[in-house]
């Protein structure tokens, strides 16, 4: 496997990119984060996908204090994720305060693990490992965010449709499948979601709780948590998963 020691961008240093950026990892290392966008430094939109790869800290859809600022198909960063990778924490939005999101964020994990050490967070002190953020950290999505984890998948332990310390201003979507997570907020931590969200765990186990809301962090809209997908002939409902914890339709 090829290996980088540092940190990987789409972006530039300090330098716009006034178009799009790809990033495309496959079997190899990147022993710190890997960045869809910018270090100090707009872009326009991100396409992040990894394959067959560790990333030894977080994966962003943004920058590291730096901007996304475009726009293709209602997305502004997608980050696909895949066959067997693994990081330590996922962002649909960049890291730091300037590490604004224009539109919309998706994140896509299939057969991968987001590993950390596993422990109940705290209400005011967050885990900082093992967790999917739809949204930045610290950095505001001004649209909506999409997370769809499927495939065996692990998530060592929290999955949030908003942001860490950062606000999104509109939707959030979670939607797990055949796949394992401690805990799922529908909102943020410590960040407000502007709009609905909408959990829909599918043949998953999922170790503790799963809140609509967020974890020190308001939902202005409605939230809603989706618990099947089908009935059989009979009615009952199918593809139910496994909730160690309990299901509460706000947050923590």
């Amino acid at each position: 496997m090829d290996t980088i020691t540092g940190s990987a961008y789409g972006g530039g240093s300090l330098g716009v990119v006034q178009g799009n950026t790809s990033v495309n990892v496959k079997d190899s290392n990147i022993n710190k984060s890997l960045y869809g966008g910018g270090q100090a430094a707009s872009v326009g939109t991100t396409d992040v996908n990894v394959e067959n790869s560790t990333i030894t800290n977080n994966i962003y859809g943004g920058g590291e204090e730096g901007s996304v600022i475009g726009n293709v198909n209602g997305k502004s960063t997608d980050v696909y994720i895949y066959n067997n990778s693994q990081s330590q924490n996922v962002f649909g939005g960049g890291k730091g305060q300037q590490a604004t999101v224009a539109n919309n964020t998706v994140v896509t994990i299939e057969s991968s693990k987001v590993i950390g050490t596993k422990e109940e967070m705290d209400a005011t002190t967050p885990v900082d490992n093992g967790n999917v953020y739809g949204g930045g950290d610290q950095g505001l999505v001004s649209g909506n965010t999409s997370i769809t984890i499927s495939d065996s998948s692990e998530i060592t332990n929290n999955i949030f449709g908003g942001g860490n310390q950062a606000n999104v201003g509109g939707d959030t979507s979670i939607s797990i499948e055949n796949s394992n997570a401690f805990s799922i907020y529908g909102g943020g931590n410590a960040g407000e979601v502007g709009g609905t969200t909408t959990v829909t765990p599918l043949g998953s186990t999922i170790d503790k709780n799963i809140y609509g809301g967020g974890n020190q962090g308001a939902v202005i809209g409605n939230t809603y948590i989706l618990v099947s997908d089908s009935v059989d002939d009979d009615g009952n409902p199918l593809n139910i998963s496994e909730i160690g914890g309990s299901i509460y339709g706000g947050g923590r």
